[in-house]
């Protein structure tokens, strides 16, 4: 179980990197010269107009969108990597706790076995009343019987 726990961490730290990468990769897409006097997808030659529907806005369009797409998509990733990863941390118990929280099936079967032989020996009278509330408070980890 904890082995699993710290290999679903290591993958998000991954999904983290990986959406960075994804981001920064759009980011340079976008600001990167596409040919020409046209400038950059997200940053235009003076001589064109950003909205303008001259041959650099027409070639500009699928550097742009491919750039836009690229960023969203990253974004996309690590929203959801940070979000996994922050709820891997809020799980994240101490196992000697998780096992005191919910006994295991063994335990549950050991403590079942050590009420009814408590039982059994007060019912023999090889117990008196107040042994057996005080053996039991015992075994159910409470101090009710002392």
């Amino acid at each position: 179980m904890r082995s699993s726990r710290s290999s679903d961490k290591s993958a998000n730290i991954w999904g983290i990197l990986a959406g960075s990468a994804i981001i920064i990769s759009g980011a340079i897409w976008g600001f990167f010269p596409i040919s020409g006097d046209c400038g950059a997808p997200f940053i235009p030659a003076e001589s064109s107009n950003f909205f303008t529907a001259g041959s650099c806005s027409t070639e500009a369009v699928g550097p742009r969108v491919g750039a836009i797409v690229a960023i969203v998509v990253g974004l996309i990733v690590l929203i959801a990597a940070i979000h996994y990863f922050l709820q891997l941390a809020d799980v994240d118990v101490d196992p000697a706790s998780e096992r005191d929280a919910k006994p295991t099936m063994i335990e549950r079967d050991s403590l079942t076995s050590e009420l009814s032989e408590l039982a059994r020996l007060r019912a023999s009278g090889a117990l008196d009343d107040d042994e057996y509330r005080i053996a039991k408070a015992r075994a159910l980890g409470t101090n009710r019987g002392e």
